[in-house]
């Protein structure tokens, strides 16, 4: 801090915020205006101007572009342009290496003292520019929902008309779960070749959507995070339910039974609805919502997240390529006549179907580019039905074929159908990688 004294002996004085160390700078033979001092370490002039009462402070690092003087002309206007005082850009803050785990928000600080400098980041020698970058009006850069792709070199580059200043940080992103997400746990022993019956394990991101009201199992979700449920946005509209009406059950085997050593049931404190979704359309269009639990799932053996489909490996051209196999899971009804539901959970292989297929199946209803099918012709040898309704269809997009390197992905939430298992009639699934940026910014934002 400084001040000017013009007591008996002009002088300027310095003394820190707290008021402590003062000390004199300059003193005597100040004239208007009076006395330089030099800041070596702010690299910054300060002097002062009695005349105004002011102290002024000029940077060491200017640079002066334009005429150095200027003429009052007859018609009252001045010569030439005015000069430009510059200084090259000077960072207030820098980035530091930063370790942040898979699904979590990252904030690497960057930010310039100098004015009208503009802040751009870089990653990998390109402009960041994914829908989960965000540059802040300080600088700041805020990646939402860390993926592993994000791991690297990030640079700060700080320009305005008198240079660049770059600074640079390393981002280490830890694999969440261990690398485990997308991965049961269990064997397959004791699961029925060519049938539909799975064991506890076998699919632990499928959780039972429970109505406190009814007292019964409605729809079907998947776990994608500690305290989040990906579902069909039809199943918490169509009856009205608010969050105190349900219960999120997970680690289930069968829907009604009592399961205390692996079940987890926690309550739902929010529903977000997708912002396209309209319950009063007919096509179910964006038919897709997330739930929040009040408190984070304990992760075990039989309560696990499934992985949501990565742009640079789970393109939908491969990863919905028609004739790939996903796997549809839930406790829906066993038929469409009928109110019979299924004990157990049960699971179904399904085919994907070519979209043009899926639309000539469903010759009086839309389907858009948010979803797809999957199915059989004769839907009597696998096929989704009521219940089943906000369930995954899984896909093991892993990198072989082996056990060890599975990867469940996310690729479509049971949506609707005509009919269940109908001749000619393909379910209709959400197609998830529509929605992925959507639901990371839900999810980093906790």
């Amino acid at each position: 801090m400084f001040w000017t004294d013009w007591g008996a002996v002009p002088k300027i004085e310095r003394a820190h915020l707290d008021g402590k160390s003062r000390w004199t700078v300059v003193s005597g033979h100040l004239k208007w205006p009076n006395g330089l001092i030099i800041d070596e370490a702010s690299q910054t002039i300060f002097w002062a101007d009695a005349g105004l009462d002011k102290i002024e402070t000029s940077d060491l690092t200017y640079e002066i572009r334009g005429p150095v003087t200027r003429t009052c002309l007859a018609d009252g206007k001045w010569s030439g342009k005015a000069p430009k005082c510059l200084t090259p850009p000077r960072f207030w803050q820098v980035p530091s290496n930063e370790t942040i785990k898979e699904t979590k928000s990252a904030t690497l600080l960057c930010s310039a003292s100098t004015s009208d400098t503009k802040i751009t980041w870089y990653k990998d020698d390109k402009v960041v520019h994914k829908s989960t970058f965000a540059v802040l009006s300080s600088g700041n850069l805020l990646i939402v929902f860390v993926t592993h792709e994000d791991e690297g070199w990030y640079v700060c580059n700080a320009t305005n008309e008198a240079g660049t200043k770059l600074a640079r940080a390393y981002l280490t992103v830890l694999r969440a779960l261990d690398s485990d997400c997308g991965k049961p746990t269990l064997t397959r022993r004791g699961r029925i070749v060519g049938g539909t019956k799975v064991e506890a394990g076998h699919n632990p991101w499928q959780v039972s959507l429970w109505n406190k009201k009814a007292n019964k199992h409605f729809c079907g979700g998947s776990l994608v995070s500690e305290r989040w449920i990906v579902t069909a946005a039809h199943c918490l509209t169509l009856g009205g339910l608010l969050p105190s009406d349900i219960e999120v059950r997970l680690g289930k085997l069968y829907s009604k039974k009592a399961e205390p050593s692996r079940e987890q049931i926690i309550s739902p404190d929010r529903i977000v609805f997708h912002h396209h979704y309209d319950s009063g359309r007919a096509d179910y269009d964006a038919d897709i919502a997330l739930i929040h639990l009040k408190t984070d799932v304990i992760f075990t053996d039989y309560v696990r997240p499934i992985y949501l489909p990565l742009p640079s490996i789970d393109d939908d051209s491969e990863l919905l390529k028609t004739g790939n196999i996903g796997v549809i899971t839930g406790w829906g009804r066993k038929r469409e006549t009928g109110r019979e539901v299924l004990r157990r959970m049960h699971q179904v292989k399904v085919p994907i179907v070519d979209q043009v297929l899926c639309q000539a199946a469903h010759k009086k209803h839309t389907v858009t580019s948010n979803m797809f099918c999957a199915g059989y012709y004769n839907g009597t040898l696998g096929d989704a039905c009521a219940g089943d309704s906000g369930g995954p269809l899984a896909i093991d997009n892993g990198q072989s074929a082996s056990d060890d390197d599975q990867r469940w992905v996310l690729a479509g939430v049971i949506s609707w159908g005509d009919g269940c298992g109908r001749i000619g009639k393909y379910s209709v699934y959400t197609r998830v990688s529509k929605f992925v940026h959507w639901i990371d910014f839900h999810v980093s934002m906790g």
